[in-house]
């Protein structure tokens, strides 16, 4: 069973914006994403990058709603959105704790959009247009994907297939 991460990163050309979406197991590779334009609020789409297999759901304070938490739990889904504060009602001890505890998982899916920003130059968009700019989204979560895929097997080798018989 996968704990999912899912991470934001926003990209911007003069006066368009889009906004990347990604969620990745606890193992560092991603499996699906999603990339909208930039006035869409990031909770609208998280629905989209849950497969079904997931046992529980790391984001952040964005993703922070009822509607979110019900959802989890009619899907089985463990909890683990950081909580957010509201006016007049400013988090407790315990919920900032709990978010400093949930930051430590979710830390590790910053890792991909360092990697996009400094070797797939998506700390801005090149391409007008949200199809274009999906493409190229998809193109660098499949060559981070690759790369993290050749880096297990320099360390690791190759598994052994035994044929039965």
């Amino acid at each position: 069973m996968a704990k999912l991460l899912i991470r934001d990163l926003s990209i911007t050309q003069q006066s368009r914006s889009y906004s990347g979406k990604i969620s990745a197991c606890k193992n560092p590779s991603q499996h699906s994403q999603s990339v909208t334009p930039g006035n869409v609020h990031d909770s609208q789409k998280h629905d989209t990058l849950l497969l079904g297999y997931e046992t529980a759901l790391y984001a952040d304070a964005a993703y922070s709603s009822k509607q979110t938490r019900e959802t989890l739990a009619k899907l089985g889904i463990e909890d683990q959105v950081q909580r957010k504060g509201y006016r007049g009602k400013p988090l407790s001890k315990g919920e900032r704790t709990r978010n400093k505890e949930i930051a430590v998982t979710r830390a590790g899916g910053e890792r991909p959009f360092a990697t996009y920003k400094r070797h797939d130059g998506l700390a801005r968009t090149r391409f007008m247009g949200l199809a274009k700019n999906t493409t190229l989204f998809g193109l660098a979560a499949m060559e981070a994907n690759i790369r993290k895929g050749t880096q297990f097997l320099l360390l690791y080798g190759v598994p052994k297939i035994c044929s039965a018989g």
